[in-house]
């Protein structure tokens, strides 16, 4: 019993996680910037290119931060739902699989 409710709680938390973004929030990589070579002779251009990959590394930042609340988000409401199913059907509240699968 104790493997089934175990098995059964990665699995919903897996399936929250998954629909969790459409309730959650919406967690948008950054665009990576492109993989040229800044030029030795235009400081210019240079400078450019070493901005865009500063604001990457910051939109980067904030995109993994926005991924780690929402995995904590996930993982609470997953967990809130998994204690009130085993309290409302108790040993009943198991996943049965397709023995055709």
């Amino acid at each position: 019993m104790k493997a089934a409710v175990s098995h059964l709680f990665f699995t919903t938390v897996a399936s929250m996680a998954i629909v969790g973004m459409a309730h959650g929030q919406a967690c948008v990589p950054p665009v990576e910037p492109y993989p040229y070579a800044p030029p030795d002779n235009d400081p210019e251009l240079r400078e450019y290119i070493n901005q865009e990959y500063a604001d990457y590394m910051e939109s980067i930042e904030d995109y993994m931060r926005c991924l780690q609340n929402e995995s904590r988000r996930a993982f609470s409401q997953a967990d809130t739902v998994f204690k009130r199913w085993i309290q409302y059907f108790g040993k009943d509240a198991v996943i049965r699989y397709d023995s055709a699968e």
